[in-house]
């Protein structure tokens, strides 16, 4: 049976109390995914198993998967008994003391239960080129300069106070068919609760290609827990199209946040957005997935029929708004998933 890959790092830089997750998601289909983060005031261990809880929880299809590490730690957690023994002392250790992480350590128990997960012990660090590149992204992440506090250590630095929404941009509406105003950072889109309980997320997606067919890449930047932290993916794909690219950034977007969301996703395409909000896509589906004929031409399969199908239940788990931003016009999220996404598609070619 073919196993997905997790190659997870963590790193932490004590001359500027921050630290740093990076992942490589390797797919059973072949595809490639990365993930980072980061926070201050946190420290190498936490970072250690945040890089395992945000690989697993990103995992959009069930099945065995390998998770690559260096950290020890983790590893004789899952393999060695430890969770099982701290869970069944309620989160204590042997000398009866408080487990030290038990707030990740118990995000992490219920992404290895009901999948088949093996942690691998890198002894002297992933020196593969996808080990390489997580530890990068874990270094990279941790030196960002945005990063918000790691409220769970103690005597940790607060998160900077979030900047205003700009002048003239509409508040926010209670009615999910409004339109949203576009925030112009990461904090700023932090929406509190909506009306059914449903924590809020923000998404920012692009996809690239390199010719129309040709090497593409995609992006998502995905905001969580009231945007205390955020998931910055990325992928590609040797020969693809645009649209392709564009759609599969959805998908993995959503296939990122592991409960039941409000979400709201930036997208600069046309296509993907009005096939969600116009209803093209539930038309499509309810005729088999093809295009009736019509004034431009006789019915036709739908094209990317495969990622739309796999783009619709994840639609029917979370409650999805979809928002259009015009491309390149400085919006900083935006911009920063088009070189991402570009970035990607280059190393696909």
């Amino acid at each position: 049976m073919p196993v997905a890959t997790l190659h997870v790092a963590a790193c932490f830089l004590p001359q500027l109390d921050r630290g740093g997750w990076g992942v490589v998601s390797c797919g059973e289909d072949g595809s490639v995914a990365e993930m980072s983060g980061g926070l201050r005031g946190t420290t190498c261990n936490r970072m250690e198993i945040l890089a395992a809880v945000e690989g697993l929880a990103a995992l959009s299809r069930p099945g065995p998967v390998i998770v690559r590490s260096a950290s020890q730690y983790v590893c004789n957690a899952v393999c060695q008994g430890w969770l099982a023994n701290w869970i069944a002392r309620g989160w204590r250790t042997a000398g009866k003391g408080p487990v030290k992480n038990a707030d990740l350590w118990r995000r992490l128990v219920p992404l290895l239960e009901g999948r088949d997960v093996e942690m691998r012990w890198v002894a002297s660090g992933d020196e593969s080129p996808e080990g390489r590149r997580s530890m990068v992204l874990a270094r990279d992440a941790a030196t960002r300069e945005d990063l918000a506090g790691d409220e769970a250590q103690e005597d940790a630095p607060g998160a900077p106070p979030p900047p205003e929404i700009p002048a003239g941009s509409p508040s926010r509406p209670e009615s999910r068919g409004a339109p949203l105003p576009l925030p112009v950072s990461p904090v700023a889109a932090k929406a509190g609760r909506g009306g059914e309980g449903l924590p809020e997320v923000a998404a920012f997606t692009d996809g690239a290609c390199r010719g129309n067919p040709g090497p593409g890449g995609w992006a998502a930047l995905v905001y969580l827990d009231d945007c205390a932290r955020c998931l910055e993916l990325t992928g590609g794909s040797p020969r693809t199209t645009n649209n392709r690219m564009e759609i599969l950034a959805v998908i993995e977007a959503l296939a990122a946040v592991p409960d039941r969301s409000r979400v709201t996703v930036y997208t600069d395409s046309r296509y993907v957005c009005d096939a969600v909000e116009k209803g093209w896509l539930r038309k499509w589906r309810a005729t088999g997935w093809v295009r009736r004929a019509g004034a431009f031409g006789p019915a036709q399969p739908v094209k990317n029929v495969d990622l739309w199908q796999r783009l619709t239940p994840l639609l029917e788990r979370h409650e999805v708004t979809m928002r259009w931003v015009s491309g390149h016009s400085g919006h900083p999220q935006n911009e920063r998933c088009d070189r991402l996404a570009r970035a990607a598609a280059d190393a696909s070619g």
